[in-house]
Parts: C-alpha cells; structure tokens; sequence
C-alpha cells in the first residue's frame, strides 16, 4: 500500500505514517523508483492494536487528550476528571505514536502532554502538530517534570503551547477546561 492509502485508512496524515515506517512500527520497502510501500498485513496489525475510533462525538463535550507515559499519573488524571464532572470525552494515551493516531483521527479540542514520551518524544509531536494546519486551533498544554532549562537545551516548545510543570497544577487544569467550556457555550459553532 502507498503511504497516503494508509494514512486514509488510519485517518492519519501521510507524515505520521512516515513517522511510523521510521520508528518500525509499520512494515514498509521501497521500490526500484523510490516509492515507499507498506505491508499491508502490518497496517492490519496495527488496527487491531488500537481500537478504533468511536462514533459521532457529542456536540458540546470539550474533547481532550492526555499523553502521559506514567500510569499512575493517568490514573490521577482519570480521578480528577470524574470528580470535576464536567462535559468532558476524555482519551488517554501512554506514548507519543498513540498520540498522532489518535490525533490524526479525531482531533480533541485540548491536547494535555508530558515532554517525555516513549516512541515519538513530546518535543517532536508537539513540532509535528504546530507544522500542520489541522490543528492550529486546538489547545495544547504541556505538563512536565523538566526544568526550563532542559526544555529549552532540547529546542523548546513552539509558540502558543502553555507549560506547566508537575506535579499537576490540577486546579490550573481545571480552570482552563472549565474556560474552554464557557466559550464553547458562547459560541457553539467552536463545538462542531
């Protein structure tokens, strides 16, 4: 299969993909003109791995995603977001590349990521997503354990992208999700 079939049929862009044949977690060759051709079967594979996604999301349910490496952390994450009981679709995610599939197909409205993420690290995700258009208006929030000065010794984060460093500001969280459910109610349009 080409790259662009498998990015259709992943509901990922044909970057990721590439990403992915990269890191090895698609099986890919080139042929005799340089074409990139991927298993097929490997594609499959990787389907079965990660469920798909799900139907239509509900209108004024703020979607967010947290990539976060650390289990107990995305337990703590989970806790917190039942308790705040607020309009939220919440998916979590433990490594970069889970975060690009996810991304690729259904973009959340706010994306809360560690730096330090098995298989693609935050600090190349997050230049990834600035680069491409499709996610221009979606809210990321960097939580990390790094110091400014590591963060900035590895290239920084681009522009735009709020950080705040662990442990989890959670009442931080949860008024910037609380905001951005005001505006939604404000302007439904921002909910489709």
């Amino acid at each position: 299969m080409s790259t662009r079939d498998v990015a259709r049929a992943l509901g990922v862009s044909p970057t990721t993909v590439q990403m992915m044949v990269e890191k090895g977690v698609l099986k890919a060759w080139r042929t005799s003109g340089g074409h990139r051709r991927i298993s097929e079967a490997s594609m499959h594979a990787l389907l079965r791995q990660r469920p798909s996604s799900r139907g239509e999301a509900l209108t004024l349910a703020l979607q967010v995603l947290v990539a976060e490496d650390d289990e107990q952390i995305l337990k703590l994450y989970e806790a917190k977001f039942k308790a705040w009981k607020l309009p939220v679709d919440l998916t979590m995610v433990s490594d970069g590349l889970e975060a690009l599939i996810a991304l690729g197909r259904n973009p959340p409205d706010v994306l809360i990521a560690d730096l330090a993420l098995p298989r693609v690290d935050g600090f190349e995700m997050l230049r990834m997503l600035r680069k491409d258009r499709a996610f221009s208006d979606m809210d990321i929030i960097v939580v990390s354990a790094l110091s400014r000065d590591s963060v900035s010794k590895r290239g920084g984060v681009p522009a735009g992208i709020t950080v705040l460093s662990k442990p989890i500001p959670y009442e931080q969280l949860l008024g910037f999700l609380q905001a951005c459910i005001a505006r939604r109610k404000i302007h439904p349009a921002l909910a489709q």
